[in-house]
């Protein structure tokens, strides 16, 4: 059979898409996921801020057990390749050891700061997915959909290595060309105010990309779109909702960094609610609407016999 959400083949027996993470248990639009996507540039479409933390609230604290897993799995990968990290750094700054086995512990640590980036792109693909099943009505964690098969991963990696080398150009852009102007100034105390105001720009550019670009992940997780496609659609999604957007991601990104002053437990309780307001914030967008949105099913009401 297919979904009815995306058109992708699923089996009898699955209860959520491995394509889109729709839920196969529950009546879905039939109109497929492309049909749906709307551009707010066109039609003028505004954030609802106080129902987007309304909803993601709501189903957040509704699914608390499930995104607690989602949480405890993000910050494994992320304590696991720092651990291993400082261990090896450890090693290398305070162990007397010869030279060729030097070089092979440098090789070591760059190979854990490769496989931490891969490892970020995968468990970042597979919690949106797992978000988008639940805005949907999915109910309980999907392994298939937090573990996701090749090809998504693949595009999920080059799409961020897209974004960076975007920032990287931004940054060289920037920077290059008033370092140049400002070593061969002949005020050398005014070296300080303009590196700082440089500094300023190039951190306001890369929020305003970063907010522009933030759908583009969920483009890529809800259509398995191509990379290019990803980019392009994220960005035309948020046209015109700049400053929604930013201050949606201060109140998301506050929460998750007040997670940290609880150590461990707080961070893993509000580290995927980051993603699950961008998940929300994205099908109100795009017209598409979450579980909450769904018209209730009626209740079975049973009449006694009469005597």
């Amino acid at each position: 059979m297919n979904c009815q959400l995306c058109g992708a083949n699923v089996s009898d027996h699955d209860t959520a898409c491995s394509n889109c993470g729709a839920s196969l248990t529950i009546q879905q639009p039939t109109e497929p996921i492309a049909r749906e996507i709307a551009m707010p540039g066109a039609d003028k479409v505004k954030l609802d801020f106080w129902k987007l933390f309304g909803d993601t609230f709501t189903l957040y604290f509704r699914n608390l057990g499930t995104f607690c897993l989602v949480g405890l799995i993000l910050i494994g990968t992320f304590v696991f390749f720092y651990a291993a990290k400082m261990a090896v750094g450890y090693v290398i700054d305070h162990v007397s050891i010869e030279d060729t086995l030097l070089l092979t512990l440098w090789g070591i640590l760059a190979l854990l700061y490769i496989l931490e980036f891969l490892a970020q792109c995968y468990v970042a693909l597979g919690a949106i997915r797992q978000c988008l099943y639940i805005a949907r009505g999915g109910i309980g964690f999907q392994a298939t959909l937090m573990f996701p098969p090749l090809m998504p991963f693949v595009k999920m990696v080059g799409l961020d290595l897209l974004i960076r080398c975007i920032l990287c150009a931004v940054a060289l852009a920037v920077f290059v060309p008033i370092l140049v102007a400002v070593m061969l100034s002949a005020q050398p105390g005014a070296r300080g105010l303009v590196l700082l105001a440089v500094l300023g720009i190039f951190i306001c550019i890369s929020v305003w990309l970063a907010v522009r670009l933030w759908f583009s992940y969920i483009v890529l997780a809800d259509r398995d779109a191509g990379i290019i496609d990803s980019f392009t659609t994220g960005w035309n999604i948020s046209l015109g909702n700049f400053w929604r957007l930013l201050w949606a991601g201060i109140v998301f990104g506050t929460l998750v960094w007040f997670g940290l002053l609880i150590f461990l437990v707080g961070i893993i309780l509000t580290m995927a609610i980051a993603w699950f307001g961008g998940v929300i914030a994205y099908l109100q967008l795009t017209g598409q609407p979450n579980c909450l949105d769904m018209p209730a099913e009626p209740e079975m009401t049973f009449m006694e016999p009469e005597a």
